[in-house]
């Protein structure tokens, strides 16, 4: 069998290929074979060269009896991977809403005055009262006129309360899904912006990224939905209250302030212990999602080794760890909610019994105290409406510090970056005293002093050991990573210099764990190309190249068949024959193919390989 006389085909019409392998079979016939040990380069030259060295290559060629494993390939059965069913798990922590007990109390009776108090209280009372006589002597039709007078004013408020009303609610409903919306794209545009670097951290996993994007962004509406209206209308209404009871009262204005101050502390350390609450909170349910989904998703391994008890305990305790938490966070956030909501009507009922004690001394008039009273009541009623929605405020505090904290992540260079060279010698690349270490190990060295020049037009091979770096290099020219030191050169222009989209252009990569989406057939292999309007022949002739256009036709809805999440419901063979044919479909000038028929069968690979 000789893969390399189809790639060999291919750069006859000005390709360069770069190719590694495992079994040596598969790169006999390359232009040049180079041996990699231990990041270094340690012998190259064609096949028959090397062989002759009786080198490194020869001891690795006598390994593998390449004669022996060619006759045993014609044998193997082809190896389909079941397909799976197609699965997604979401996981959405429970909400839970505190309703506020209040309850009333009465004031004690005033303690019995001397009788001189008492007779001066009378006095006073009858002279109110007289003062107040002449509306009881007004005729029936004054008072029919009077009364629809103000039945008309109190209706045109309420009818000028309902339409603020709709007014406020759409306005911060419209700005808190606009609000969302922007979040939501801003974090995925950022996203995509970042290095593979980036995603290779553990504190940027996949389900704390999903979270960023799905529930941190709907948390943060509370910042700047209907609720945030009522904090400011409250404090605002405070402040007028305020200002009127100072009025007509000033020292019951005073003792209704004083009580402010306090309860401002109190909401403020309860923030303090939600935001920590929910830190931890999102750290375990995130824990507890990785353990659902990698289950889920491997599902016949878990049962194949009988592990349904053993990430079950694993959840369940996860999942533990936050109930326990919430139902303390219940406890705490009740008393706090419920004594704010009813520490205004303590204050309302000390304003009631020391305006009492006004009216006795004779310091105000009982109109005067009644009418702070309602301004005290109106405050109550207020904070009761906005005191309930504190809990999400804080929640949505927490999500948008998370959210900032995302979006002000500067990666080192900008994938989605418009700036750039764009050099027309895109065939040849050059690696020169490249040093690389990954950025999550740093004490690894992959690729040390490694220079390597990939000639216009040749089939170059890359062979070693796992892990010394063959993937590597593919990974830098594709500029996945940077290197530590040293340059990437493509037709003579650092990698760097070249805008990131015109590179990988004109490059088109084929790994062993092909990617594939949640789409047809059709949308994989033009998925990426500017122009999508491709004919149906051309996509027949790649799907011919890959020998995977029979196996389509027979297929119900043919190359409109939806293959289901990552590819599951194809084998891993087909799904490589599905990502060369998304390759050759681009007509690459550097086609990068990194163990691309390792899941196939000997017939398909030798199909393959005649190309």
């Amino acid at each position: 069998m000789s893969f390399p006389k189809g790639i060999k085909t291919l750069a006859c019409v000005g390709k360069t290929t770069i190719t590694i392998a495992h079994r040596l079979s598969t790169i006999r016939n390359s232009d040049r074979i180079i041996v990699i040990n231990k990041g270094q380069i340690f012998e190259t030259g064609s096949h028959q060269e090397l062989i002759d060295k009786r080198g490194e290559y020869y001891q690795m060629v006598m390994a593998q009896s390449l004669t022996d494993v060619e006759e045993e390939d014609e044998n193997l059965h082809e190896w389909k991977q079941p397909a799976s069913r197609q699965t997604s798990h979401e996981l959405y922590p429970e909400r839970h809403s505190i309703r506020q007990q209040f309850s009333h109390t009465s004031v004690a009776s005033l303690n019995e005055q001397d009788e001189d108090d008492l007779e001066r209280l009378k006095r006073e009372l009858a002279e109110e009262g007289a003062s107040k006589s002449n509306a009881y002597s007004k005729t029936g039709e004054e008072v029919l006129t009077e009364g629809q007078q103000w039945a008309w004013i109190i209706f045109y408020i309420g009818l000028a309360e309902c339409v603020c009303i709709l007014i406020f609610r759409l306005a911060f409903e419209i700005a808190s899904e606009n609000m969302v919306f922007k979040i939501q794209v801003d974090c995925f545009r950022q996203l995509l912006r970042m290095p593979c670097a980036f995603f290779d951290d553990p504190k940027h996993s996949s389900e704390r990224l999903s979270t960023r994007l799905a529930a941190d962004s709907a948390n943060a509406r509370w910042g700047m939905d209907y609720p945030l209206g009522y904090f400011f209308s409250t404090g605002t209404g405070f402040v007028i209250a305020v200002v009127v009871a100072s009025i007509y009262g000033w020292r019951m204005a005073i003792l209704t302030a004083s009580s402010f101050p306090f309860i401002l502390y109190l909401d403020h350390r309860l923030g303090v212990y939600l935001e920590r609450v929910y830190n931890k909170d999102s750290k375990v349910l995130e824990a507890a999602s990785r353990v659902a989904m990698e289950s889920i998703d491997n599902i016949k391994t878990v049962r194949s080794l009988t592990m349904e008890k053993v990430v079950m305990k694993r959840f369940t305790d996860l999942i533990s760890v936050s109930h326990n938490e919430y139902k303390r966070r219940a406890k705490i956030q009740a008393f706090v909610i419920a004594f704010t909501g009813s520490f205004f009507y303590f204050v309302y009922c000390l304003n009631y019994a020391y305006g009492a004690y006004l009216v006795v001394n004779g310091t105000m008039w009982p109109i005067h105290v009644y009418i702070v009273l309602f301004c005290i009541a109106e405050v109550m009623h207020a904070s009761d409406y906005a005191i309930g929605y504190f809990p999400d405020y804080i929640k949505a505090r927490y999500a948008i510090g998370l959210i900032f904290k995302l979006l002000n992540d500067k990666p080192p260079f900008n994938n989605l970056s418009q700036t750039g060279a764009k050099p027309r010698e895109t065939t040849e690349v050059s690696l020169k005293e490249v040093e690389f270490r990954y950025p999550q190990r740093q004490n690894q060295t992959v690729l040390r002093d490694f220079s390597l020049l990939f000639p216009s037009g040749k089939t170059t091979a890359l062979v070693g050991a796992s892990g010394c770096g063959k993937s590597s290099t593919i990974s830098l020219i594709e500029r996945f990573y940077d290197p530590n030191s040293g340059l990437v050169l493509l037709g003579g222009t650092p990698v760097p210099n070249i805008q990131p989209k015109y590179l990988r252009s004109k490059l088109s990569l084929v790994s062993q764990e092909p990617v594939l989406f949640d789409r047809t057939i059709r949308e994989n292999i033009i998925y990426g190309l500017e122009n999508d309007n491709i004919s149906h022949e051309r996509i027949q002739q790649v799907l011919e190249q890959a020998n995977i256009k029979n196996f389509i036709d027979t297929l119900p809805e043919g190359i409109e068949t939806n293959i289901g999440e990552r590819g599951t419901q194809l084998s891993g063979g087909q799904k490589q024959r599905i990502a060369i044919s998304r390759a050759l479909i681009r007509n690459p000038d550097i086609l990068l193919l990194d163990e691309a028929t390792s899941a196939m069968d000997s017939q398909n690979e030798a199909v393959i390989n005649i190309l």
